[in-house]
């Protein structure tokens, strides 16, 4: 058992919360790891909740000495338990530009479905 990894095989499997600014810029996160070497788990710009990442020979050995398993990383957003007034007015300016607008939701509905349907 582990505080935050599943065992699949060889395989480990995670979820990691980012922050919205985390998922559109980028970042890297540092993780203690089961083997006392830090897990470096690099997020690349532009990515969204849903998204995975493979940290490639982190996980466990594999049998009759076949390398190790990945690290997959299941990206989620994370959401404030409770947003400040401060906090709320800065979304309320930034909305315009990064929300959907009300006229555009069946043009974003059939992308995203169309590239759902081509990533399979």
């Amino acid at each position: 058992d582990h505080d935050w990894f599943e065992r699949d095989g060889s395989d480990l499997l995670m979820a990691l919360p980012l922050g919205y600014p985390e998922l559109l810029l980028g970042t890297s996160v540092t993780l203690p790891h089961i083997d006392d070497s830090d897990l470096v788990v690099s997020v690349p710009s532009g990515s969204r909740p849903g998204d995975t990442i493979e940290v490639p020979n982190r996980g466990f050995p594999r049998p009759r000495g076949r390398g190790r398993g990945v690290v997959t990383v299941l990206l989620k957003l994370h959401m404030p338990q409770k947003v400040s007034k401060g906090l709320r007015s800065q979304v309320e300016e930034l909305q315009s530009e990064i929300s959907i607008q009300p006229e555009d939701y069946v043009d974003s509905v059939r992308s995203e479905a169309k590239e759902r349907r081509h990533s399979r």
